[in-house]
C-alpha cells in the first residue's frame, strides 16, 4: 500500500487500535500503530529497523516493542478474537489450519531448523509457523499464530536460555499446536461451523480423534478439482461440503499467501521466543486491516450470498477509511 493510501486511513487506524488500551500502554500502543503502519506500507522489507527508520524514529524503539516494553501479547489476541466474533458472529464460517514455512540464512531465531519447506522438497534452514485462518465468504484473516519448536530446541537448556523460551513451554507436535490454537479460540467464543485442515492434520489419526472429542466437523483436501485454484473438501461427518465453504477455505489460504509477502509476515529479525510471538500477534491485526480494505475498495466484487448481510467492522465507518 502507498503512503499517500495510508495518510487518510490514520483516523480509522487509531480508532481500531483503541479497542487493545486495556492490553497496552498508551505508549505501546502508540509504536504498536508504527508497526502497523509499516507493515501495511510500502517497504520491500519490512523489519523493524527499516519500519523505524521509514517512521522518523530510533529503530531500537520497535526493536524494544517486540522484546522489552510490558504489553500482552496474548490478551492482545484474546482481545482481537473477541472483536472479530462481535463484529461477524452470528453468521456461518469457517475456520482453517495452516502452516508457512519460513527459510532463515542464522541459526538463532528460535525455531530454526533444517526442514522441508513442503511435503516433497528437500530440507532447507528454516521456521515452520502455524496458522489459525477465519473466513465467512467476506472477510479473510488469522486469528492467531505460533511458532513451532523442534526437539532440538525444547531439549537444549542451552537454546531455551539464550531464546528465553519459558520453562513452561514443551515441545508439541504441530498438530498438537494446531490444537491449542483451536481451544484458545474456543476460549474467546469463536463458534466454529468446520475445520478446514491441511494435508499432514487430516492424515494424523490421534489429531482426528482429538477433533472428534471436541465436537469438531474437520475437512481435508482431496484432489477432487472444483474451480481452477480451488479444491473440494471432503470428511466423513460431511460427506461432501459446500461449495460455498470449499471456496471460503481456498479464499483464506490465498489471502495468507497474499498477506504473507505484503504485510512482510516473514521479515522478522528477532533471537527471543517471545518477540517472535509478538510479531506474529502484530502481524494478524495487520493481515485483518489489510483484508478489511481490500474488501473496502472492491477487490472482492462479489458477496457470498450466505454472507452478503455481514456487518461491516466498526473500524471500516470511520470517515477516514473513505469511498
Amino acid at each position: 500500500m502507498l503512503k499517500r493510501d495510508l495518510a487518510p486511513l490514520a483516523p480509522a487506524l487509531d480508532h481500531f487500535l483503541s479497542e487493545f488500551r486495556e492490553v497496552a500502554s498508551p505508549a505501546a500502543l502508540q509504536l504498536i500503530g508504527t508497526y502497523l503502519r509499516g507493515q501495511l506500507g510500502p517497504l520491500p522489507r519490512k523489519s523493524p529497523t527499516a519500519m523505524a527508520c521509514d517512521a522518523g524514529i530510533r529503530p531500537r524503539r520497535l526493536h524494544d516493542l517486540l522484546s522489552l516494553n510490558r504489553w500482552d501479547e496474548r490478551a492482545l489476541i484474546d482481545t482481537f478474537q473477541g472483536y472479530v466474533r462481535r463484529m461477524r458472529g452470528g453468521f456461518r464460517h469457517l475456520v482453517t489450519l495452516q502452516e508457512t514455512v519460513c527459510l532463515k540464512k542464522g541459526s538463532l531465531t528460535p525455531g530454526v531448523a533444517f526442514q522441508p519447506s513442503s511435503p516433497h522438497d528437500r530440507n532447507r534452514r528454516s521456521v515452520i509457523l502455524v496458522h489459525l485462518g477465519y473466513s465467512d465468504g467476506d472477510l479473510n484473516c488469522v486469528l492467531d499464530s505460533a511458532v513451532y519448536l523442534p526437539k532440538d530446541w525444547t531439549d537444549s537448556p542451552d537454546r531455551r536460555r539464550l531464546a528465553r523460551i519459558p520453562q513452561e513451554v514443551s515441545h508439541r507436535t504441530r498438530p498438537q499446536i494446531a490444537l491449542d490454537l483451536l481451544d484458545r479460540a474456543a476460549a474467546n467464543g469463536l463458534d466454529v461451523d468446520c475445520v478446514a485442515l491441511g494435508t499432514d492434520y487430516d492424515s494424523d489419526p490421534d489429531f482426528a480423534a482429538a477433533m472428534e472429542r471436541r465436537g469438531y466437523r474437520t475437512a481435508g483436501p482431496s484432489s477432487v478439482a472444483l474451480l481452477p485454484a480451488s479444491k473440494l473438501f471432503r470428511s466423513q461427518s460431511s460427506p461432501t461440503l459446500t461449495v460455498e465453504a470449499a471456496r471460503w477455505a481456498e479464499e483464506n489460504r490465498l489471502a495468507l499467501e497474499r498477506c504473507r509477502s505484503e504485510i512482510g509476515l516473514e521479515h522478522f529479525e528477532v533471537r527471543s521466543y517471545g518477540a517472535l510471538l509478538r510479531h506474529l500477534s502484530l502481524s494478524a491485526l495487520s493481515m485483518f486491516v489489510h483484508e478489511v480494505l481490500v474488501c473496502r475498495r472492491g477487490a472482492l466484487k462479489e458477496r457470498s450470498a450466505l454472507s452478503r448481510d455481514l456487518p461491516e467492522p466498526a473500524f471500516m465507518a470511520h470517515p477516514g477509511l473513505g469511498a
